[in-house]
């Protein structure tokens, strides 16, 4: 997931764990079982604060743990006002990519997600 901006919105965060992994939204759907309108309305930010339960589907869905996930939960928890009033911090613990090359984000190996698609 990369956020360029130092504050992020649940839906912007949500969607990038998604890309990140290398999910559809039909495929969150099916593992966190919720409609894939529900996915849809989070990531457009139709929904202002999901429910506690909505979050830990889509957390254990996407495979977050540790500090992913708490930042993933303490986004979804914020309501989002106009003007950016509902923004939060989001840490992102950074460690060094598969190639080498630089940083990368600590989150599901990529075996992981390739198994959850395999299921499908």
């Amino acid at each position: 997931m990369s956020v360029s901006a130092p504050t992020a919105r649940f839906s912007d965060v949500l969607r990038d764990f998604r890309l990140q992994i290398g999910m559809t939204q039909k495929e969150l759907a099916d593992f966190s079982t919720l409609s894939v309108r529900a996915i849809r309305d989070l990531e457009h930010g139709r929904v202002n604060r999901p429910r506690k339960e909505t979050v830990r589907l889509l957390a254990k869905a996407l495979g977050l743990d540790g500090l992913q996930r708490a930042a993933f939960e303490a986004v979804a928890s914020r309501r989002h006002r106009g003007g950016g009033g509902g923004m939060v911090i989001l840490a992102v613990v950074m460690m060094p990519g598969a190639d080498g090359a630089g940083p990368a984000l600590a989150g599901p190996e990529p075996a992981v997600a390739a198994g959850r698609h395999s299921r499908l």
